[in-house]
């Protein structure tokens, strides 16, 4: 049934997330090799048992088998930063998590709980020890009662527990790298004198990466979850990528369930930082006698575009531009003109809409004009019947006046000749709402926010 479930999730996700797509390296840096090395012998043990492959009943995985798939991780790794891998990378703690912290589990780079196949008996155990148990009443056990566990009447045992360097602890072997458990278990339990031999089973199933490999390439399934997870989990998240054997660039293909934040309850679940859907580091300035708007984001998968809004009194703002998010690179970092400011003084901020709609402000930044630069002022705001415009001394002669609505629709036009310094305009015939009044001469146009109420 879960099989089903997740082929389900990836059809959801291939419709729902557009797929991006990083350029990587599948050559390991750093310290990756022993970083991943338990985790690649476990994925390719969950592979060997997946395809049925006469090798997963040996005790030794082939190497193949383990570099197929650590190259694999590898490229999750030599991603360009985001916030996404940065969130991959807390989740399942490849750099921060001390996964022997909160569990009974294995150190040694060992991340993940499980390699995600349900009904599958190695879907959840170590990898680095088993529990034997002699027959009672037989030469090995009182051997091993004695504390003689190497050589003992069954050389068979002796053999295996030389060639791998077991050590042997109240009936616990364990093991310094990563074996086929279940393999050596199954051959451990044939050998005479034994009772029983077994695998020793991890508690709960919270995290786990599910390899499943394709001609072109291998896709992993990074799942975290929390709470109550011997019973499935209170709440998971499920990100889905796709290397590709030829060039080890990485396809995201994106997480589920899509959502814009979590509760405090699933923060504190999950075992690590999650990163802020959204912040918006926002600075504005003036260059070639025009505002710039510039801002970085901290943002995962999720943002779809982002409005910049514009204000003359920092309170009621109007829409000037729409940018959208670049989803096929790491870009954090966007910047825009605006070629049409208002006089004097301008108020900005950006709002960041996610793919499920959910809104993120950034704070308000503002800039001055030059002060000696043709000005007005439309008062009062917010206005009822009339609104007044009261124009600097340089602002004169015959002008266009334009009342335009929040879509950009002439509401109302005049043209008129100012010879004095304040116009008084009818304004009861519109309806309530914000708009954009401006005054265009010959070589100028110069723009106010008001808001109309009724």
């Amino acid at each position: 049934m879960k099989s089903i479930a997740l082929f389900l999730l990836f059809v959801a996700f291939s419709l729902l997330v557009r797929s991006q797509t990083w350029n990587s390296s599948c050559t390991p840096t750093g310290n990756m090799v022993s970083t991943y090395k338990t985790d690649a012998y476990k994925l390719a043990i969950g592979r060997l048992k997946q395809i049925n492959s006469p090798w997963k009943d040996s005790i030794d995985v082939p190497q193949l088998y383990q570099d197929s798939i650590a190259k694999a991780l590898y490229a999750i790794e030599n991603m360009a930063w985001t916030p996404l891998k940065d969130t991959i990378m807390n989740m399942f703690g490849f750099r921060n998590f001390d996964t022997a912290t909160s569990y009974s589990f294995e150190l040694d780079s060992s991340h993940i709980h499980s390699v995600g196949f349900s009904g599958n008996s190695f879907s959840s155990i170590f990898v680095k020890k088993i529990r034997v148990q002699p027959l009672g009443g037989s030469a090995l056990a009182a051997q091993w009662s004695a504390g003689n566990y190497y050589n003992t009447s069954n050389t068979a045992l002796n053999t295996i527990l030389s060639r791998y360097n077991i050590a042997v602890n109240n009936g616990i072997l364990s093991f310094k790298r990563a074996l086929n458990a279940s393999a050596l278990a199954a051959k451990i339990a044939a050998m005479p004198d034994i009772y029983f031999a077994e695998t020793v089973p991890i508690i709960g199933d919270g995290n786990y990466i599910q390899a499943t490999y394709e001609n072109d390439g291998i896709h992993l399934e990074y799942r975290n979850g929390c709470g109550d997870c011997p019973s499935g989990c209170t709440y998971s998240t499920h990100w889905l990528f796709k290397v590709f054997y030829n060039s080890c660039n990485v396809q995201y293909l994106g997480r589920s369930p899509i959502v814009d934040g979590e509760t405090a309850f699933q923060r504190v679940c999950s075992r690590g930082t999650v990163m802020a859907i959204t912040s918006i580091d926002i600075h504005a300035s003036i260059k070639n006698n025009l505002p710039v708007v510039d801002w970085k984001i901290t943002a995962d998968e999720n943002t779809q575009k982002f409005i910049i809004e514009r204000s003359t009194d920092g309170k009621n703002f109007m829409a000037a531009a729409s940018i959208a998010a670049d989803k096929n690179s790491s870009l954090s970092h966007y910047s825009w003109i605006d070629q049409h400011p208002f006089s004097n003084i301008n108020y900005y901020r950006v709002k960041s809409i996610g793919l499920t709609g959910k809104i993120i402000y950034s704070s308000i930044v503002k800039v001055k004009m030059d002060i000696n630069s043709p000005s007005m002022v439309v008062y009062p705001n917010p206005a009822k019947d009339y609104i007044y415009l009261q124009c600097n001394k340089f602002l004169t002669g015959k002008v266009i006046i334009e009342i335009a609505d929040a879509s950009g629709k002439i509401a109302l036009q005049r043209t008129v000749y100012i010879n004095s310094n304040i116009i008084s305009i009818a304004t009861n015939k519109l309806p309530p709402g914000t708009y954009i009044v401006s005054v265009i001469n010959n070589t100028d146009v110069f723009r106010q926010l008001v808001v109309l109420v009724k």
